[in-house]
């Protein structure tokens, strides 16, 4: 399962987007999405999202705490 790394230390991928329809939010896609990539593609990411992205920021909590 992904993990939190400091923004200082080294990542090897990044997640800088993720856009869902209106339709399909709230539908597991985005979480299923990140998941499957992060299965595929084994190591540090680094994820950011604009401190008054509040919808960015719930997705994330719940992703890492799940």
């Amino acid at each position: 399962m992904p993990f939190w790394i400091d923004k200082f230390e080294f990542a090897e991928f990044s997640i800088h987007e993720i856009f869902v329809l209106k339709s399909f939010r709230g539908k597991g896609v985005a979480f299923s999405a990140v998941s499957k990539i992060m299965e595929m593609y084994k190591g540090k990411y680094r994820v950011e999202q604009l401190k008054e992205n509040t919808s960015a920021i719930k997705f994330w909590k719940r992703f890492y705490h799940s």
